[in-house]
C-alpha cells in the first residue's frame, strides 16, 4: 500500500554545480507526497469535526432550551408535528454519528480515544436527553413524552452496542501461544509444495479442491484451494467448503487470495464440518471474473496437543 501512495521520482541528470536545482526539484517531488499523505487523512478529520461537533450543538441547544423553562422564559408548549420532528432529526443524528464514528475509527487503542469514544458515547445521550426535557419541560400533556419516551429508551441499546463494538472479538486468552504458532507453523511448511505444485492449481472448471493430510500426531488437516466467482458489478461473495468426514474438532483456519491482491479474505466461520469465507473486492467487478484462495485448516486440539 505506501508504493501507492509514494509518488516516482525521477532521476535527474544534471552537473555537479547544479546541485540547488537538483534539491529544488527533490522538495517538490516531497511536498507532493506530503500533499497525498494528508489527502488519506481528510475523512478521519471531517469525520470527527462533523460528530463532535453535532453533539455539541445537541448539547448547547438542549440547555438553553432547559434553562428557558426552568426559568420561565419560555412557557408555551410546542406543536406537537415540531416536537415530533426534533425528537426524530436527534435520534437520527445520535444513531447515525456513533455509526460513522465506528466505523472510521475502530476500537479505541490509546487513552485519547477511548476518551473520545466515551464522549460520543454518553455526550449523544447527554444532548438527546436535554432536547428532550426543554422540549417538554413542565410536560403538562402526557403526549409530549410519549414522543420522546420509546426514542430515549431505543437510545440506551444503541449506546451499549456502540460501547460493546469497541471490543475485540477474540480475547488475549484465546490468542495462540508461540509454541502453538510454530507447530502450526510447521505444519503449513511441510505441505506448502502440496499446494503450490502445478497439479494443485485449479482449472478454469474446478471450484475446490482439497488435501487431507496426516501428521506425525495422528490429526489430519485440510489444505486445498478454492474458487470465488463474481459477476460484473459485484463485490462481496460468499464460500462454503464442506469437511467430510468432520475434523476431530473445531479448526483453526487461515485463508489467503494467492491471485488478486486487490481481495480481502475473511473467515467468517469455522466449524468441524466446514468453513464459511466471505472475500471482498476493494471495488466492484468491472467484468466477470474469479479469486482463487489458498486455505489451511487445523484442529484446535492439534495446537493444544
Amino acid at each position: 500500500m505506501s508504493a501507492l501512495l509514494q509518488p516516482e521520482l525521477p532521476l535527474i541528470e544534471t552537473e555537479s554545480e547544479d546541485s540547488a536545482a537538483v534539491d529544488l526539484a527533490l522538495e517538490e517531488r516531497l511536498a507532493g507526497f506530503e500533499v497525498i499523505t494528508t489527502a488519506g487523512e481528510a475523512p478521519a478529520t471531517v469525520i470527527r469535526t462533523t460528530v463532535l461537533g453535532v453533539i455539541g450543538a445537541m448539547i448547547f441547544a438542549g440547555t438553553v432550551l432547559t434553562l428557558c423553562r426552568l426559568f420561565g422564559e419560555a412557557t408555551a408548549d410546542m406543536p406537537r408535528g415540531t416536537l415530533f420532528g426534533i425528537a426524530l432529526l436527534g435520534t437520527v443524528a445520535v444513531k447515525f454519528g456513533r455509526v460513522a464514528w465506528r466505523r472510521q475509527f475502530g476500537t479505541p487503542r490509546t487513552k485519547r480515544a477511548r476518551r473520545l469514544d466515551q464522549l460520543v458515547g454518553w455526550g449523544s445521550s447527554l444532548g438527546l436527553i436535554l432536547l428532550a426535557v426543554g422540549c417538554c419541560y413542565p410536560a403538562y400533556r402526557n403526549s409530549d413524552w410519549l414522543i420522546w419516551l420509546p426514542m430515549l429508551i431505543a437510545d440506551q441499546f444503541w449506546r451499549q452496542t456502540f460501547f460493546d463494538n469497541d471490543r475485540p472479538n477474540v480475547m488475549l486468552a484465546d490468542l495462540p501461544s508461540e509454541e502453538e504458532l510454530a507447530k502450526i507453523k510447521q505444519i503449513s511448511e511441510k505441505t506448502e509444495e502440496i499446494i503450490d505444485s502445478e497439479e494443485t492449481r485449479l482449472g478454469e472448471e474446478v471450484l475446490q479442491q482439497l488435501f487431507r493430510v496426516r501428521d506425525e500426531q495422528g490429526y489430519e488437516v485440510i489444505y486445498g484451494t478454492v474458487r470465488a466467482g463474481f459477476v460484473t458489478g459485484q463485490r462481496h461473495a460468499t464460500v462454503h467448503v464442506g469437511f467430510c468426514p468432520p475434523l476431530a474438532a473445531t479448526p483453526s483456519v487461515e485463508a489467503e487470495a494467492c491471485d488478486f491482491e486487490e481481495a480481502k479474505v475473511k473467515v467468517a466461520q469455522a466449524m468441524a464440518h466446514g468453513v464459511r469465507l466471505d472475500v471482498r473486492l476493494s471495488e466492484p467487478a468491472e467484468e466477470a471474473c474469479s479469486v482463487t484462495i489458498d486455505l489451511a485448516a487445523t484442529p484446535n486440539s492439534l495446537s493444544r496437543s
